[in-house]
């Protein structure tokens, strides 16, 4: 109920604002890879055979970074620690109603009992769209809600 309530008025007195929109750091190539859902050797392996280089790439991702896979909270740190970018989707949201104890917490989604506060905060500061500069494209998760 606690974090119900502190989700709720954070929302009130401005300090958890969702982002609708933000533009990433210019880069020379963006790497977008969509619905990564805990998958997070999956995205390394990809990472690898696509020889991303994250001095000349920027890798952003479409949203669903939880949920289905065994590695939900290792995709969150990830992301926070390598500074990637990233828009929310709609499993995105289901992990934040449940880190705030809207929703009730089943063993499929286990890993949000782990989840820190700093994690949860990176999550909720996902934008809606993002922008990537000098490509003239915009990144939006279709499943939004």
């Amino acid at each position: 109920m606690r974090r119900v309530m502190g989700a709720f008025l954070s929302t009130l007195v401005g300090g958890a604002r969702p982002v609708r929109h933000a533009t990433a750091p210019a880069a020379a190539r963006y790497f977008v890879v969509g619905d990564v859902h805990g998958c997070l050797d999956e995205l390394q392996d990809l990472l690898r055979k696509a020889q991303y280089d994250d001095g000349a790439t920027r890798l952003v991702l479409v949203g669903d970074l939880v949920n289905k896979g065994p590695k939900s909270l290792e995709v969150i740190r990830y992301c926070r620690e390598h500074e990637i970018w990233a828009v929310r989707g709609n499993h995105d949201d289901k992990c934040l109603r449940l880190f705030d104890g809207v929703d009730e917490l089943k063993d499929e989604y286990s890993y949000v009992r782990d989840m820190s506060t700093d994690d949860a905060a990176w999550l909720r500061n996902l934008p809606h769209t993002l922008t990537l500069p000098h490509v003239d494209a915009i990144v939006v998760h279709a499943g939004l809600t």
